[in-house]
């Protein structure tokens, strides 16, 4: 079979129609890249219907083949999921010829079909891998099997790459290839570089972006730390932006002792519509008890903001003097200290510093860049 000039991404998180948010990260790893892009996915939909949609995206250029199928039970998804992606990969390689490389993004369950087409066709896979499935503790035997399957399909792989100091660190711990990790980071769009500040108000302003799941990011744990210094009579704002969870925060913000004009939450924004967000906001707060990377904090990076954060994996252990301050996670009172001295001081820090920082590491001519080498090592 003849070798066609094109990455071929198999991706087990991706946005659709049943989910625009979902996995769009990947996205912007995927599009940073340097090479024509073919995307196979396939999506459990909520309609009857099945569904095979094979399209350029007119917003990445990017040639995406979708298979939906109908919503099951969820023990039986890694199977379907598996089977249209089978199905869908052996359409594209007809189509499309074989590609250069194989790039799985998340090992489950994209990774199964990676395996089998890598070796089927004996072409270079490269896996990255975004879940916070590796971190942490082991809380259930369900995820203890996930993380030993998953090390099974992730040392098949030519090359590893997480997307955290952290989680490398994680999964090499957890018995994978060290010889073959090495750390690429998540992509930054352009539009959070590029957006001017526009800071004019005299209050401080703190801004923290997330799913809301209480979990992960310990919304509860923020307001009551934000409850703490609010008796401290600082003048501030506090703005909650969240894909998911709204109406449980709402209401553990509405039973919260915080004043209704010191806070606000908002539901999901575009890129665009969070970029602006950003530019007038003083300080980014992240409260997680763990994170395999955290975009989010990238993101306020890269608009110039100090950051408050955890330490809970990801790219908050990059986090210095110089780009905010970090506490430990679940820590309440450290949380509301730290709120303190970052409404008395926000204003100190450099914010074309923190840039400047996050563009030589996040941006897409930066990560672009990386992969671009990665690749060509392959070939």
């Amino acid at each position: 079979m003849i070798h066609k000039d094109y990455i071929l991404h198999l991706v087990s998180w991706y946005p659709s129609k049943e989910d625009e948010f979902d996995g769009d990260f990947i996205q912007r790893h995927i599009r940073c890249i340097p090479a024509r892009q073919v995307v196979v996915h396939a999506q459990q939909y909520t309609s009857n219907e099945h569904d095979r949609t094979q399209y350029q995206n007119e917003k990445t250029s990017i040639d995406e083949y979708v298979q939906y199928y109908k919503k099951t039970l969820k023990i039986f998804n890694p199977i379907w999921q598996v089977y249209h992606l089978i199905q869908l990969c052996q359409e594209v390689i007809k189509k499309e010829g074989k590609p250069k490389v194989i790039h799985v993004h998340v090992a489950l369950y994209a990774g199964f079909v990676g395996l089998w087409l890598s070796r089927k066709l004996n072409v270079p896979l490269v896996m990255t891998e975004h879940s916070t499935l590796y971190t942490g503790k082991e809380t259930s035997i369900k995820s203890s099997i996930k993380r030993r399957v998953g090390r099974l399909v992730l040392n098949s792989a030519d090359i590893i790459l997480p997307v955290s100091k952290q989680l490398d660190r994680e999964l090499i711990y957890r018995g994978f290839n060290s010889n073959k990790s090495k750390v690429v980071h998540n992509v930054v769009s352009s539009l959070f570089f590029e957006t001017p500040t526009k800071r004019i108000t005299d209050h401080v302003s703190f801004i923290h972006v997330s799913s809301l799941n209480e979990e992960q990011k310990n919304i509860s744990g923020m307001i009551e730390a934000f409850e703490e210094f609010q008796g401290h009579n600082i003048p501030f704002h506090w703005t909650l932006v969240g894909n998911y969870n709204i109406m449980t925060t709402k209401n553990r913000l509405e039973n919260s002792i915080l004043n209704e004009s010191n806070y606000s939450l908002v539901g999901p924004l575009s890129q665009e519509s969070l970029a602006e967000l950003l530019s007038h906001q003083d300080v980014f707060v992240l409260f997680s008890n763990y994170e395999s990377f955290s975009v989010v904090v990238a993101e306020a990076m890269a608009a110039g903001l100090p950051v408050i954060t955890s330490r809970c994996g990801g790219i908050t252990e990059e986090i210095d003097d110089d780009i905010g301050i970090q506490i430990e996670k679940g820590n309440i009172s450290s949380l509301t200290k730290a709120l303190v001295d970052m409404s008395q001081h926000h204003s100190e820090y450099d914010k074309n510093y923190i840039r400047g920082y996050a563009e030589s590491r996040y941006s897409t001519k930066a990560v672009g860049e990386e992969l671009r080498l990665i690749y060509q090592g392959l070939q």
